[in-house]
């Protein structure tokens, strides 16, 4: 399976749900409508020293980054698999003395990661982060306070960053994960462990009776042979038949 591959669905207008996505074959029970790399995730800020910064699995022992003294990896696969992600997060971490909150920790990952990949980084990514809903403006008071302080200690984080940006802009971003992030189980499934922002997981509508449900692949980071490594991704399982072109 080709992680990323949207052969299986594609992007429609859902009316009043905006925009969605819908089968363009038939798929049983079971099937992987699609699988999706995180744009970027980070691990809770309450298990940064329990679960793999890399593949979110809880192990024993984890090691250390030793320039940062923050980031924990199962082994030197893990770590090395993960130095995209980490190597911005590491020189801020390093320059202002310490990791902010999970949340901030995304914000910057996303824009880092925005930089790099202009908000798409492959072709079957259907929509780029910034088209994300926010829905700032629908922010309770004690959402909004919270939201600035966020914003805050994003800049003097950031600062060491070489591209600045508009409060604005960065007060959209934090609206965008907190709409569409994306919460991040551990090995066994059984306990919350990160969130990551998955763009094409976004456009998958809520329905209370759900045709297809999410699972988190950590992918193989243990195998021998480097060319077994297989990524994190989220997949997206049919749990009935879905006829085509039905959402």
């Amino acid at each position: 399976m080709t992680v990323g591959n949207m052969d299986s669905a594609e992007l429609f207008d859902a009316g009043k749900k905006g925009r969605g996505l819908r089968a363009r074959e038939h798929l049983n029970a079971g099937d992987v409508v699609f699988s999706e790399s995180s744009f970027s995730a980070v691990v809770f800020d309450s298990l940064v020293t329990k679960v793999c910064h890399s593949c979110f699995r809880q192990q024993a022992d984890l090691h250390r980054c030793a320039q940062c003294k923050f980031a924990h990896y199962c082994d030197r696969t893990c770590q090395t698999a993960c130095w995209s992600e980490h190597k911005h997060e590491c020189g801020a971490i390093r320059k202002t003395g310490k990791a902010p909150s999970e949340s901030v920790r995304l914000a910057a990952r996303v824009l880092w990661r925005v930089h790099k990949d202009t908000g798409i980084v492959s072709d079957s990514q259907l929509i780029s982060v910034d088209q994300l809903k926010d829905h700032v403006t629908d922010l309770p008071e004690e959402g909004l306070k919270q939201l600035q302080t966020d914003v805050l200690t994003f800049f003097a984080y950031w600062s060491h960053g070489r591209k600045q940006h508009s409060v604005e802009y960065i007060s959209r971003l934090f609206g965008i994960i907190k709409c569409n992030g994306f919460t991040l189980s551990d090995q066994r499934g059984l306990q919350a462990v990160g969130v990551g922002l998955f763009p094409n997981l976004c456009l998958v509508n809520h329905d209370c009776w759900p045709n297809c449900t999410v699972i988190l692949n950590h992918g193989n980071q243990s195998a021998l042979s480097s060319a077994l490594h297989s990524q994190r991704r989220v997949e997206l399982r049919a749990v009935g038949k879905i006829s085509e072109a039905r959402s």
